[in-house]
């Protein structure tokens, strides 16, 4: 491995590393700041799984065949959808202390968001890969039908 690219493997993942580290830190702090409110819950909630989201997006681009990758890849839209999710709920509690969310929101959205969740897993979103990106180049995967679904859910 050349010096150049160890370098720049150390830098993607030291820059990620700081990320997610800030992002916990601040999610953390605004929890323990007033844990019994719904907005510094949610914000919480959404720091852990915007870093966990983070690593899932360095991660992808690090494998190198071509199975790997593409799992990588659906993981991380699987991954995709439940933080759409929890940025919308995020907005829709902040900056409330308690909130009672409508039915629409149990009986519908979460039910699609699932559906779509587990669909990003499947042929459907993304079918195959034909050719790998060179390293540290993210790969671009064939689409499916499905990926007009998670587009309009992750919207």
């Amino acid at each position: 491995m050349s010096i150049a690219a160890l370098v720049d493997v150390n830098f993607d993942l030291l820059s990620v590393g700081v990320s997610v580290a800030g992002i916990l830190l601040l999610g953390c702090i605004v929890f323990f700041n007033n844990p019994r409110s719904i907005t510094n819950r949610t914000f919480f909630f959404f720091a852990i799984f915007t870093a966990i989201w983070g690593l899932s997006n360095y991660l992808e681009y690090r494998f190198t065949t071509i199975f790997a990758t593409l799992w990588a890849e659906r993981f991380h839209l699987f991954l995709s959808t439940w933080h759409a999710l929890l940025f919308f709920h995020l907005a829709y509690v902040f900056p409330k202390d308690t909130v009672r969310f409508p039915r629409w929101y149990a009986y519908l959205l979460v039910p699609v968001v699932a559906s779509t969740a587990i669909l990003a897993l499947t042929p459907y979103v993304f079918s195959g890969i034909t050719a790998l990106a060179p390293p540290g180049e993210v790969t671009n995967p064939e689409r499916g039908p499905g990926v007009v679904l998670f587009s309009v859910v992750a919207f």
